[in-house]
């Protein structure tokens, strides 16, 4: 049985392995994640860890929450690449990154999306830009 493995930086930069299925329990395990990252709140005009993550796959972004009473991601929001409106070529993703409260895209085909983390955890397409050089 394969087996799955996360890892953790700590303050003290020890970067600890961990090797479990559980864990991955809500996450999208049948692509290859693109960027998975954690969602700081502001809170007091300082930016504070969250429960909160962001995994990025070729075809969609999840807004994910960490529950630690079912130790399970729970899906808060979903972007589908194929899906929004306001993106002309239906192109999967092919880079992402992420900060606090943002998520830029670039899609294939030279298509660059900027997605929103609302303060209610929803994510808004904030600007498609289109490439005009195809």
């Amino acid at each position: 049985m394969d087996s799955s493995h996360l890892f953790q930086i700590d303050n003290d930069s020890v970067v600890r392995f961990k090797s479990t299925d559980s864990v991955l329990t809500g996450l999208v395990t049948d692509q290859p994640t693109l960027a998975f990252s954690n969602v700081f709140r502001r809170q007091d005009r300082l930016y504070v860890n969250s429960s909160l993550v962001v995994q990025v796959v070729s075809t969609s972004v999840h807004l994910l929450e960490w529950d630690s009473s079912i130790k399970v991601y729970v899906e808060r929001a979903k972007w589908d690449a194929k899906t929004d409106a306001r993106v002309e070529n239906r192109h999967g993703i092919v880079l992402a990154t992420a900060n606090c409260s943002q998520i830029a895209l670039t899609l294939g085909g030279g298509n660059v999306v900027l997605l929103h983390i609302s303060e209610n955890n929803a994510l808004i397409n904030r600007q498609s830009l289109v490439s005009s050089t195809l």
